[in-house]
């Protein structure tokens, strides 16, 4: 139980959970391209993930998994969506014909303003690849990173073959700040190297608590690996930090 909490966004307080039969039902309600599949459960547990509550479930034919999905066990939202079989399909989509079908499957979850960002993954082995798509929510020009919407899509089949997302409908918290970026800029050491400010974001870490906080995020590399740090513009203190995989596209 300490680590539930420890967990959860919702800190020394056990959140109300939907049933796991209403679970079940929110499937067939969002997934309606997957109703022809049949549910299996390993547990009726909740599990609990970077703040977020979920119930999981398998998806397949015939003793066969072709999908696995986690539900919220708070709000019943779909947090991940994923194709367990492997990628095949002969065509070759461009990274544009890949981000058409990604946003147009975002459609069902999200309409709001976003960042786009990319990242191509190539499989040498198996001479296979992905693209994989981060869509930030964007509110009043601040990038909510909590909410950032993932799609993973097959070029050579058109396949979604991932999607996930931990929070929704995040409010931007008071814009007030009691740090400018300067002063964070000032009060850091060197050792991190040049930071590149990269604006206001919205973040949910461990160290918040999970509780969504406004934060000024800074660009670094550290041993050629670049690097994104968050601070608290409450605090200065830093919250959060990510290698940064995505690049954002031009469109």
């Amino acid at each position: 139980m300490s680590r539930l909490y420890r967990h959860s966004s919702i800190p020394n307080k056990h959140p109300e959970y939907i049933s796991f039969e209403k679970a079940v039902n929110s499937i067939g309600e969002q997934l309606t391209e997957l109703k022809d599949y049949d549910i299996k459960v390993d547990s009726k547990n909740v599990f609990v993930k970077e703040g977020v509550h979920y119930y999981q479930f398998n998806l397949g034919k015939e003793n066969e998994l072709v999908y696995t999905v986690a539900i919220d066990a708070r709000s019943g939202a779909i947090r991940n969506l994923e194709y367990k079989k492997a990628i095949d399909g002969n065509k070759l989509l461009s990274s544009y014909e890949t981000l058409n079908i990604a946003t147009n499957f975002l459609k069902k979850y999200y309409t709001g303003d976003f960042q786009t960002e990319m990242l191509y993954i190539k499989n040498d082995n198996d001479n296979t690849s992905l693209y994989s798509f981060r869509f930030i929510p964007i509110e009043d020009n601040i990038k909510i990173l909590s909410d950032a919407y993932i799609v993973n899509v097959c070029p050579q089949s058109g396949r979604i073959l991932k999607y996930s997302n931990d929070y929704n409908n995040t409010k931007v918290v008071s814009t007030e700040q009691y740090f400018s970026q300067q002063e964070i800029l000032t009060k850091n050491p060197s050792d991190l190297g040049v930071l590149t400010y990269e604006g206001l974001t919205l973040v949910r870490s461990f160290r918040t608590r999970f509780r969504p906080t406004l934060t000024h995020s800074f660009r670094t590399t550290q041993k050629d690996q670049q690097l994104i740090l968050y601070y608290d513009v409450r605090t200065g203190v830093l919250v959060h930090q990510l290698y940064h995989l995505y690049e954002q596209m031009q469109l």
